[in-house]
C-alpha cells in the first residue's frame, strides 16, 4: 500500500521548521481511495508484524496504540489542510472515506497512472529497513 501511493502519485508533505506543511492537496493515485493510504498502509505493516509475532499482547497493545496515535496525527493534518485549501479540501473530505480504502474505480486509478519504481526506492527504502 505504502509503494503503489508513492509509486503512482507521490506527494511532497511533512513538516517545515517543526510545522505541517503541504505544497499540493493531492487527490490522485491512491488519494483518490483513502485520504490517508500511508498511515493504512503503515496499520496494514503493523497488523501483519503483531499477527507474525504470535503475540496477542503485540496485537492487544500496539495495534490500539498506533491507531490513536495516527488519530492525533489525522485531525492535526487536516485541520492544516482545511486552513490551507478550504473548499477544496472540504469537497475532497465529502468524496474520499478517511481510512477504509474505497475499491470502486482502483483499477481505473492503477491503469491511468505510470508507476514510478525509482521514486518507490529511493522515498521508501526506510520503511521496510526500520521494520527489520
Amino acid at each position: 500500500m505504502r509503494a503503489s501511493t508513492i509509486g503512482l502519485q507521490y506527494i511532497v508533505r511533512g513538516g517545515r521548521d517543526r510545522r505541517v506543511y503541504a505544497k499540493d492537496l493531492v487527490t490522485g493515485g491512491l488519494y483518490s481511495h483513502t485520504r490517508n493510504p500511508m498511515y493504512v498502509g503503515n496499520m496494514l505493516i503493523l497488523i501483519g508484524l503483531a499477527v507474525a509475532s504470535n503475540s496477542w499482547t503485540c496485537v492487544a497493545v500496539a495495534i490500539p496504540f498506533y491507531a490513536f496515535v495516527c488519530a492525533a496525527i489525522v485531525a492535526a493534518e487536516e485541520r492544516y489542510l482545511r486552513d490551507r485549501f478550504g473548499a477544496d479540501f472540504d469537497a475532497y473530505c465529502r468524496d474520499v472515506p478517511r481510512w477504509l480504502p474505497r475499491l470502486q474505480g482502483i483499477g481505473a486509478t492503477l491503469a491511468n497512472h505510470s508507476f514510478n519504481w525509482r521514486r518507490v526506492v529511493l522515498k521508501e527504502y526506510g520503511t521496510p529497513t526500520g521494520w527489520v
